[in-house]
């Protein structure tokens, strides 16, 4: 294959990616966030002016950490969050004052087995995975806990613990 050719196969590659990048940010501008991973029900969602809370669906920034270690593991793909991270999709299922128990047969919040959240002791590709340590343990002032038991392959606060509520971005409600 050509220089030229190698160039103009590249090009064309690249015209999907500028699209979808392009549309991403129209989606942003106009208060739309367009979920297409496993952390939220895939779909189009709205920018809610309702402040967070346990039960809602946000969109975060991961704290730094987080961040570099879902880029390395490839757990998220590049975005403007630390760490180059992606902006990612959860539900607040715990906040401030909760009592949250990571048990190796689920999440216990407030003494409630939460279904569907039973922690994986690996990651797709075999690497161990980290948990929140055993017993029960109070949600700090100004930390929230992230869940997304819809999807068992979810790396959420099962796993990192509670994340600092100002890495809540905007609270959002599925439209489609």
């Amino acid at each position: 294959m050509t220089g030229a050719a190698v160039a103009r196969l590249a090009g064309a590659a690249l015209v999907p990616l500028v699209l979808w990048l392009g549309a991403a940010h129209a989606f942003a501008a106009s208060g739309l966030w367009l979920n297409t991973s496993p952390s939220l029900p895939l779909g189009l969602y709205r920018v809610a002016s309702a402040p967070p809370a346990v039960g809602a669906d946000v969109i975060v920034c991961l704290p730094l950490a987080l961040g570099r270690t879902a880029r390395d593991r490839e757990y998220l793909g590049p975005g403007p969050c630390p760490g180059g991270a992606a902006r990612l999709g959860k539900t607040i299922a715990a906040a401030a004052g909760a009592v949250v128990d990571v048990r190796a047969d689920g999440v216990w919040i407030d003494g409630r087995r939460v279904p569907e959240s039973v922690p994986l002791a690996r990651d797709r590709a075999g690497r161990p995975l980290a948990r929140q340590a055993d017993g029960p343990h109070r949600v700090p002032p100004g930390m929230v806990f992230l869940l997304a038991t819809h999807h068992s392959r979810s790396w959420d606060s099962r796993y990192y613990g509670p994340i600092p509520s100002t890495a809540v971005l905007a609270v959002v409600r599925r439209i489609w």
